[in-house]
């Protein structure tokens, strides 16, 4: 039998196991690591390393595949505002959002909320990103918000689980390495 390639086999060993809740709500990020690339050839997310990139690419063509899976949106479509401000049209993870939002069987709209009182002070960090989880809360558990590479969840993800709003890292380990590694260079800078 032939050895799998490193790179495969960490892909592999770092694909998270399905969740018990199928709907997602998609932090922007994820779509823009899919993408990968913009017009020019630039690499939009030249810290994600490509096994990383080819784990998002496949757990998000799997998420398009699987009809027994909801996107999540806002029924002001402020999240699909963000998608369409970050990505072309001809961006294969937005035009895939886009389908996926003509399909009324696979989207689930849901009325944003005003995030509570207790919440706000945790939430600070995430003002571009309240949006997901006032829909989330509005959710009532019944979706989680997929992460790739953006560290402000994780400094906020316990505080969010303690209200009920589940945050999924696509490559938790090295989401968890990034994490780490962006600290140390803030506490050098701070030292400096």
């Amino acid at each position: 039998m032939a050895s799998r390639k490193p790179a495969e086999r960490r892909r592999r060993a770092e694909t998270p196991a399905p969740s018990a809740i199928g709907d997602r709500i998609l932090d922007t990020n994820v779509l823009i690591v899919a993408t990968g690339q913009d017009s020019k050839g630039r690499d939009l997310t030249p810290k994600v390393p490509a096994d990383v990139k080819a784990i998002v690419r496949d757990w998000l063509a799997e998420f398009g595949r699987d009809a027994s899976r909801s996107l999540v949106c806002d029924d002001e479509l402020l999240i699909w505002k963000e998608y369409k401000n970050k990505l072309t049209e001809q961006d294969g993870p937005l035009r895939l959002v886009r389908d996926l939002l003509f399909q009324f069987h696979r989207v689930r709209y849901v009325l944003r909320e005003a995030i509570p009182d207790a919440l706000a002070p945790q939430l600070v960090s995430l003002r571009n990103d309240r949006k997901f989880v006032q829909v989330a809360l509005a959710d009532a558990g019944r979706s989680s918000i997929v992460n790739v590479c953006d560290t402000d969840w994780g400094r906020v993800e316990v505080p969010l689980a303690a209200h009920g709003v589940r945050v999924e890292h696509l490559a938790p380990e090295w989401y968890a390495k990034f994490c780490a590694e962006k600290q140390t260079k803030k506490r050098r800078v701070s030292r400096g």
